[in-house]
């Protein structure tokens, strides 16, 4: 970073940008679509419609909760996390018993 008087400063972040930064959402976003190719190539059947930090899963019922648990995975390999408390699943036909997430 460049002050007024021209002193070059070097920031550090070991984690996350800081609140307001304009790039924080540029920075966000590279993150989290290395994680969404990663698997949208793994389940083909899913389609993951996105804005910013909200992802959508949408597709057969039996491979959706499978193209969440990798989209789970990959985000953590990159420092991020679902919220679980922010997540839910819906379906039509309703959902079987045996769904649920995590």
């Amino acid at each position: 970073m460049e002050t007024r008087t021209g002193d070059i400063n070097t920031l550090f972040s070991q984690m996350g940008t800081r609140q307001g930064d304009p790039l924080g959402g540029a920075l966000f976003a590279l993150g989290h679509l290395r994680a969404l190719h990663s698997t949208v190539a793994a389940h083909p059947l899913c389609i993951f419609p996105s804005y910013a930090d909200d992802t959508y899963i949408a597709g057969p019922v039996d491979v959706v909760l499978p193209a969440f648990h990798t989209l789970q995975d990959q985000l953590s390999s990159v420092g991020l996390t679902i919220q679980p408390a922010k997540s839910t699943a819906w379906c039509p036909q309703g959902l079987p018993p045996s769904f649920s997430l995590p």
